[in-house]
């Protein structure tokens, strides 16, 4: 079986200015899996002290982008395009998510560019 490698998506990527830590917007609190203090508690733990950029998740609401907004360090980037398209054109960053199909296509699309790892796997941190 041969596995897509995402090559033209690499190849006609702009540029991204987007470098160090990313935090992958979920949706958990939209669909009642995450109470939004909680989420926010991850998302605070996840930006540490570095801070970080946040690409919200398609289905977020405004509720919980303004929410994240308010996190010292955290700088909140709506972009409208697929995370994949945004971060084609990235290196050197440290993508943080909690349990996502991103973690499967962001390894595909970005190599060895940037590190992906996940609360799910233990490597992300846990909400406070």
């Amino acid at each position: 079986m041969e596995r897509h490698r995402f090559e033209w998506t690499r190849r006609s990527a702009p540029p991204c200015d987007i470098r160090g830590r990313v935090i992958l917007g979920g949706a958990l609190p939209v669909d009642g899996r995450m109470p939004l203090a909680a989420y926010l508690d991850w998302v605070a733990v996840a930006a540490g002290s570095e801070g970080a950029v946040y690409l919200p998740h398609r289905r977020e609401t405004a509720r919980q982008r303004d929410a994240v907004a308010r996190i010292p360090g955290v700088e909140v980037r709506v972009t409208g395009l697929p995370l994949e398209i945004t971060l084609a054109g990235a290196a050197d960053v440290d993508v943080l998510t909690l349990s996502s199909s991103a973690q499967t296509t962001l390894p595909l699309v970005l190599g060895e560019r940037a590190a992906i790892r996940s609360a799910a796997d233990g490597r992300a941190g846990e909400p406070a």
